[in-house]
């Protein structure tokens, strides 16, 4: 799955967004994670799974949509940060 290095770059990434991960329940022979607020006050979003196909990173949104796609963890993650899973801005006309 994931090696030391990316492990420790999700573990900080994880404790400075108030998030944890945790293995998901993927297909058969594939392998993801899921992205979860820690329990507690202000933990307002959703659930993200990251789904891994050979040293491709899927980021999926909570119905299984393709969010965003990267080669490796870290552009991955600055996607998350950038915003891709967001809800869009509801504009008043």
């Amino acid at each position: 799955m994931l090696g030391r290095a990316e492990l420790l770059l999700l573990a900080s990434w994880c404790a400075a967004r108030g998030m944890c991960w945790m293995p998901g329940r993927a297909a058969p022979g594939a392998e993801s994670l899921r992205l979860e607020p820690v329990p507690g006050p202000g933990a307002g979003r959703e659930a993200l799974a990251i789904a891994l196909s050979g040293r491709e990173f899927r980021l999926l949104g909570p119905l299984g949509e393709v969010l965003a796609v990267a080669s490796g963890l870290p552009a991955l993650l600055d996607a998350v940060d950038g915003g891709v899973a967001e809800a869009p801005l509801a504009f008043a006309a």
